[in-house]
């Protein structure tokens, strides 16, 4: 999704790259899954949804809906304006939020035996702080006072995905336990919702988007239409990987836990890390700055690798 994001041209005159569209883009993903999902039920026994029964099922969904659709959207604004890296830094510390999430659910469903272990907090706030330091030296090092601003509002969009993120992550359990929706289920009849969600901030939010100019998501979709139309197709396509992706994600949280998932997850994000420094797609901060973050990093990968593989005792 970066390279769509920050790679596609889509005019090289005008020297316009990528698509800063989020909320379109996430809304594009789901419709292009749900397409997807619906084909298969018309054309085939494979999968044929269970139906949903009574207000409380439904407001569930919907609560589940909201969530992932801040979640996703907010994910991908500040994937527009910040380095990969530090993107999965700041989306390493999810397990946090999650725990806390989890414990709140299951206090007000009445389950007051899940606790977090104080040594677990203590893992996960450590990495947190490694967090905020490798943000700070990479804000430090950018330069400029505009990629700053940049950075910094990309920051913030990021932490309102993550705890947006850990929310949805609990009640993607709570939908497997008490709704009894297999993944399949979840992100078949969360996909309209989430379009519904998407369509005010994709009408009525600018923000900035090619070489510091401020347009709506529709904007920018009119705009690419006219200079680049193929580039939807890119979008279009992320959308059978993010139904993909939706699914394993949902059945991992369904079948182990949404903390056990979100610690699973952190591998997956050190790599991204790593492999976006060895292909260029951005680079170390400049002097004492670097240094800083490649410890702060390597302090947040190894503070959360040790509580997953105390969680998996």
């Amino acid at each position: 999704m970066k390279i769509v994001l920050s790679g596609a041209v889509v005019s090289e005159e005008l020297g316009y790259k990528g698509i800063p569209a989020p909320f379109l883009v996430c809304s594009l993903q789901q419709f292009t899954g749900f397409l997807v999902l619906v084909f298969v039920v018309l054309s085939s026994n494979l999968y044929k949804p269970k139906r949903i029964a009574g207000k409380s099922e439904w407001f569930a969904v919907c609560c589940f809906s909201v969530t992932f659709a801040m979640n996703v959207g907010f994910n991908l604004f500040s994937l527009s304006m910040v380095p990969m890296s530090i993107h999965m830094v700041i989306r390493s510390c999810l397990p946090l939020p999650t725990a806390i999430s989890q414990l709140l659910i299951n206090r007000c469903s009445g389950n007051t035996a899940y606790f977090i272990p104080r040594q677990e907090v203590f893992l996960m706030c450590g990495g947190v702080v490694c967090a905020v330091v490798a943000t700070l030296a990479k804000a430090q090092g950018s330069g400029s006072s505009e990629s700053s601003w940049s950075l910094i509002l990309g920051v913030t969009m990021c932490c309102f995905s993550l705890f947006t993120g850990a929310l949805n992550m609990a009640l993607a359990g709570l939908l497997g336990t008490k709704v009894k929706l297999n993944p399949f289920d979840t992100t078949f009849y969360m996909a309209l919702p989430v379009m519904v969600c998407m369509s005010l901030p994709i009408m009525f939010a600018p923000h900035p988007t090619w070489k510091g100019t401020t347009m709506t998501d529709w904007q920018v979709l009119l705009k690419v239409l006219e200079l680049s139309p193929s580039s939807i197709g890119l979008v279009l396509f992320s959308g059978v990987l993010s139904l993909s992706y939706n699914v394993l994600q949902i059945g991992m949280v369904q079948q182990l836990s949404a903390t056990h998932t979100t610690l699973a997850g952190n591998f997956n994000k050190a790599a991204i890390a790593a492999v976006s420094l060895l292909i260029g797609l951005e680079t170390l901060p400049s002097g004492q700055s670097g240094a800083i973050w490649v410890l702060a990093t390597m302090g947040n990968i190894a503070l959360f690798t040790i509580h997953s593989l105390q969680k998996g005792k």
